[in-house]
């Protein structure tokens, strides 16, 4: 090792650290987020307080310190496995007419002799931009009386 590189390393030893102000407001903001924030987010949140600083220094002091923000991440994946509740119904209101050998069609029925044995549902989702809230309508519909008897907010 060369004389002038061996002074000089030893020159640098010394010196204080320039950035420790730095590396204790990163640690703060890094503990009182409880660990959540990233890089960017304690970078902005830096210059939200007033330092000036740009995010490749803040991600080089952050790697020298050994934080790494968490990532959120779902504790259960997406499945589309439905499972034995979903089960495909079978529709009793369709009735099938021949009217060949061949050739047939559905016919609906919609007509019964038992109360509530016929329901139709329908839904509306009604958005109020004056009050800035939504209302979730449900209304059935009785075949039998054809009329509506039950609605729901």
């Amino acid at each position: 090792m060369k004389k002038s590189t061996f002074y000089e390393i030893l020159k640098s030893q010394n010196k204080p650290d320039k950035d420790e102000n730095l590396k204790k407001l990163i640690f703060d903001l890094f503990n009182y987020n409880k660990g959540l924030y990233g890089y960017r987010r304690i970078t902005f949140a830096l210059r939200n307080k007033g330092t000036m600083i740009n995010h490749k220094k803040v991600q080089k002091l952050m790697k020298s310190l050994n934080l790494f923000g968490k990532t959120l991440r779902r504790k259960n994946k997406y499945s589309s496995f439905k499972g034995d509740a979903h089960k495909n119904i079978p529709n009793l209101l369709l009735d099938k007419e021949n009217i060949t050998e061949d050739f047939f069609r559905y016919k609906r029925i919609f007509s019964s002799d038992k109360y509530l044995k016929i329901l139709g549902t329908d839904c509306y989702w009604i958005q109020i931009k004056k009050w800035r809230k939504s209302i979730f309508f449900s209304c059935s519909w009785f075949w039998k009386q054809r009329d509506f008897r039950v609605f729901n907010f």
